[in-house]
């Protein structure tokens, strides 16, 4: 996670407002090509469902080119109250984007749920915590370390540089803290190793709640799983040995098709039966005779439907 003076922030600013709106004049005149610049907007993609709203958060944390706190809350606005459902996989970004991020899905009205689909890193990984509840995927992954930042200049700026690193880690650290338990001292030495968490380790270190159960949407009312157990094999016949019931009728035909020779059916189903019962004496059926039903027969039977 970087920690960023954020000198150019106006002159950034500036430069996308003058970017949106070219591409609002651009799509005024009906240009079939679109204003674009190589950075590119990045886009939220969001789904607007009935019960939950649900936020695909895939992207870096940043104002400027990734997923930026302004986007978090014109979502949470469209949201209106409702539960929303976050899908995360992010490698984090930047310190104050995260914090304000979270902040931002702490105070929402609904409920929060965070779905660790990939990676939750760095600055994604304290911003996860302000959720009602975390999940995790069996192999997905959390990161967390300490801050970090790019500095120049003389002596004094470096040092000026590590005492603020230290401030924001020691902040970061009483985040997961809060989330977790245990000493905000300990979770700085953590961040220092740099230490990485793969599903349930992130369960049994408290900065997850549970791994993901898909299961749990499935119907397992008596009648779904017996239906579920049925051998469907049965309905085919590719079991040689399989009991058959002789003195079943032959299936029914559909309405409709009374003009089928139905005694050339009939006598074809009686010489099927007759030699699966020989199979339930002798053993495996034997081999067919040569074109037992050739296709002129059969075109005879079926003539009336293709006429």
């Amino acid at each position: 996670m970087q920690s960023t003076k954020r000198r150019s922030a106006p002159r950034r600013a500036n430069a996308l407002k003058q970017l949106r709106a070219a591409r609002m004049r651009s799509a005024a005149e009906g240009s079939p090509q679109p204003v674009a610049f190589f950075w590119d907007d990045p886009e939220l993609l969001t789904v607007d469902g009935d019960t939950t709203f649900e936020i695909h958060f895939n992207d870096l944390i940043d104002d400027w080119f990734g997923i930026s706190a302004s986007m978090i809350v014109e979502a949470l606005i469209a949201a209106g109250g409702r539960d929303v459902l976050v899908h995360l996989n992010s490698p984090g970004g930047m310190v104050t984007e995260g914090l304000s991020i979270h902040s931002q899905f702490k105070q929402y009205a609904g409920k929060v749920t965070m779905r660790v689909e990939g990676i939750a890193a760095s600055a994604a990984s304290f911003m996860m915590l302000a959720a009602d509840e975390v999940l995790i995927e069996p192999n997905a992954l959390v990161m967390i370390h300490d801050a970090w930042d790019v500095t120049a200049g003389p002596a004094s700026e470096h040092r000026k540089t590590a005492d603020l690193l230290d401030k924001i880690s020691d902040s970061i650290a009483s985040m997961y803290a809060g989330k977790a338990g245990g000493d905000a001292a300990d979770w700085r030495t953590v961040m220092l190793e740099e230490t990485w968490y793969v599903g349930q380790e992130a369960v049994d270190a408290g900065l997850a709640d549970a791994i993901t159960d898909d299961r749990a949407g499935v119907d397992t009312t008596e009648e779904t799983t017996a239906a579920a157990r049925t051998d469907w094999r049965g309905i085919f016949d590719i079991a040689p040995r399989r009991a058959v019931d002789l003195d079943a009728p032959p299936p029914a035909l559909p309405e409709g098709l009374d003009h089928v020779d139905l005694a050339a059916v009939a006598a074809m189903t009686a010489e099927w039966r007759a030699r699966q019962a020989a199979a339930q004496t002798t053993g495996p059926a034997p081999e067919p005779s040569p074109a037992p039903f050739n296709a002129a027969a059969l075109h005879r039977i079926l003539k009336g439907l293709v006429a």
